[in-house]
């Protein structure tokens, strides 16, 4: 038991030290940059989804805009028309 107690030397204590280091640098890949990158990702995309939707939704209000002009002009004629 002798072996545990000993005093480690300063070139032990250096590697335990970047030991220690690159398990934090691992431990903080794994469970936050990855799952960070992760949650980008997926806002990225459902950023373009909704961006395509947009355009889409865009589209096809000014497709009926003119139709809706021509349908207020109807409506306005109407109302000035004698019966």
């Amino acid at each position: 038991m002798k072996v545990l107690s000993r005093d480690f030397t300063t070139k032990e204590k250096v590697l335990l030290l970047l030991l220690a280091i690159i398990l934090v640098g691992i431990c903080y890949y794994w469970f936050v940059d990855q799952p960070v990158r992760s949650n980008i990702a997926k806002a990225n995309l459902e950023k373009q989804a909704t961006e395509m939707e947009l355009t889409t939704v865009t589209t096809r209000v000014a497709e009926m805009q003119p139709r809706q002009e021509e349908l207020d002009e109807i409506i306005a004629s109407e109302e000035n028309a004698v019966y």
